[in-house]
């Protein structure tokens, strides 16, 4: 009788032991390697340099970026992902860019242009007739907007001529144009021609 008490006693000692051994719920770590010296990515001898969109000046040299062009293809250009210098050039009934971290060129009569996302920066002399931001800390300079709707935080809109109609839902945004024909605006810290 003692051996099986002894018995017992040792399976259950050891399955007690063994329990601490039991694998715990933890953090998966992924990691995404960095792209090698023949990636699709890599810098061409065309590159314009360019610097960090935030941050203090350290002096350090920055790198070559290169830029993608975007086609308008039946009327329709999109830019799409995150963090990449693109230019759209020539005329386009409707341009959709969608994501973060995303830098834009373009020339031309844009009749539509969406920018959905944060951290993004669109600039060139477009002619734009619609202009819609929906997202964050977002930067754009365009030539001529004829109508622009923001909805959205901390985005900054810079037009060279009047702005005939503007609308804008959100909080701390800017406007900057020549002047504002009418104006529809709820949120606080936003700030227009005229506010």
């Amino acid at each position: 009788m003692k051996i099986r008490v002894l018995a017992v006693a040792a399976a259950v000692i050891a399955a007690s032991l063994l329990a601490g051994c039991a694998g715990e719920a933890a953090p998966r770590r992924t990691v995404v390697p960095t792209p090698d010296a023949t990636s699709a990515s890599t810098p061409d001898a065309t590159s314009t340099p360019t610097l960090p969109a935030s941050g203090p000046d350290t002096g350090a040299p920055t790198s070559a970026v290169s830029t993608t062009p975007v086609a308008c293809t039946n009327g329709l250009a999109t830019v799409a992902g995150a963090a990449g210098r693109y230019a759209l050039s020539g005329d386009c009934a409707a341009v959709t860019i969608a994501g973060n971290d995303l830098s834009l060129q373009v020339d031309g009569s844009i009749g539509t242009m969406t920018l959905q996302g944060d951290h993004s920066h669109v600039s060139g002399g477009a002619d734009v007739s619609t202009m819609v931001v929906e997202g964050q800390d977002n930067s754009l300079a365009i030539a001529k907007v004829d109508d622009l709707t923001i909805r959205g935080q901390r985005n900054s809109i810079t037009s060279t001529t009047d702005l005939p109609r503007l609308q804008i839902a959100g909080t701390n945004n800017t406007v900057a144009a020549a002047g504002v024909g009418s104006a529809e605006v709820s949120g606080t810290g936003n700030t227009y021609p005229g506010s």
